[in-house]
């Protein structure tokens, strides 16, 4: 039944079921006078450095795709071949370039006890049927 649109509006602009159509006044132009290419002038394009010295991709500069709000989480770049890639945020701080390797590992005792631990676990699941991995490793222990 035609006519059931809102007050003052004739059935033309009311679809069969009730509903009426979406009609808007013509935009214009979102870059008016300003060329074609207008909005690529007003783009900001992000691009991040690896400074990790240990990364394959050490010193290429990267573009951004996506950066969390939380500096700990990844940050997601394309590569020079097109590959989206997620990188510590960590690697693309500059700091990151002064990281070396040590001809010793320096670890603290808490990090030692919780390395221990974790090893532990994996070695010694609990299974009482000895297919345990501890299991597997009996006597051939260092």
């Amino acid at each position: 039944m035609r006519g059931r649109g809102r007050a003052g509006r004739n059935g033309a602009d009311t679809a069969p079921t009730g509903h009426q159509w979406a009609s808007s006044p013509p935009r214009a132009k979102r870059n008016a006078g300003g060329g074609d290419d207008n909005h690529r002038h007003n783009t900001i394009r992000l691009t991040a450095t690896v400074y990790y010295p240990f990364h394959p991709l050490h010193g290429r500069e990267l573009r951004v795709t996506s950066r969390p709000r939380n500096p700990g989480l990844p940050v997601t770049v394309v590569d020079e071949a097109g590959s989206v890639l997620r990188i510590p945020a960590w690697m693309l701080a500059p700091e990151a370039v002064h990281y070396q390797l040590a001809a010793q590992a320096t670890l603290d005792a808490q990090t030692l006890r919780a390395l221990a631990a974790l090893l532990m676990s994996l070695l010694d699941d609990g299974r009482e049927d000895g297919k345990g991995l501890s299991k597997q490793w009996k006597g051939e222990r260092p």
